[in-house]
């Protein structure tokens, strides 16, 4: 399409902000929640097309140190990465997988950040009622989201939410769909 006889650019993401725990949107209510400069209540989401995870594991995944399993990510893969600023990472495979989830918290002892934080990249496949009615067959989408690491004990519920708020966009597009409004 064009606007003002330019070219839009194609983009293949969609970036939302929010806050923890409901996935609450902007509001006048929450307004100073969302102006604070630490990550506070606020996460971060992106979807977008998956990526493969080969290049990862062939390059940097080989330096990685495994550790015991964290009580705050009980059956995650435990792994410390000093490659990518001494981070440590929590890994749902040991191997690359479209459905491959990698939680990265950087390490406070090296990196001293004003306000710690924790990246999630999973999968995001649509609900299967979803699916046939927008015509997404077999569609993974790569999901990355970031939020205080004081949430991180929370991340499988943040990650159900989220998900959900997808499906909720998916079927909210498909009622405004030009073959739902005839």
């Amino acid at each position: 399409t064009r606007k003002n006889g330019m070219e839009r650019p194609t983009v293949d993401f969609i970036h939302i902000y929010a806050l923890l725990p409901d996935l609450a949107p902007l509001s006048e209510n929450n307004l100073a929640e969302f102006e604070t400069l630490s990550r506070g209540k606020k996460i971060r989401a992106s979807l977008t097309h998956i990526r493969p995870w080969d290049y990862y594991f062939k390059n940097s995944f080989p330096q990685a140190e495994r550790r015991p399993e964290s009580p705050e990510v009980p059956g995650m893969l435990h792994y410390y990465q000093t490659e990518i600023g001494s981070s440590d990472m929590y890994l749902s495979h040991s191997y690359a997988t479209p459905d491959l989830t990698m939680i990265t918290c950087p390490d406070q002892n090296f990196r001293h950040v004003p306000s710690p934080h924790c990246t999630i990249e999973t999968s995001y496949r649509p609900a299967p009622d979803l699916v046939a009615s927008v015509h997404i067959e077999g569609v993974i989408f790569r999901l990355e989201y970031e939020f205080s690491s004081q949430y991180l004990s929370q991340w499988r519920d943040i990650d159900k939410k989220l998900k959900s708020l997808f499906d909720q966009f998916i079927r909210n597009a498909a009622q405004h769909s030009p073959a739902h409004t005839n």
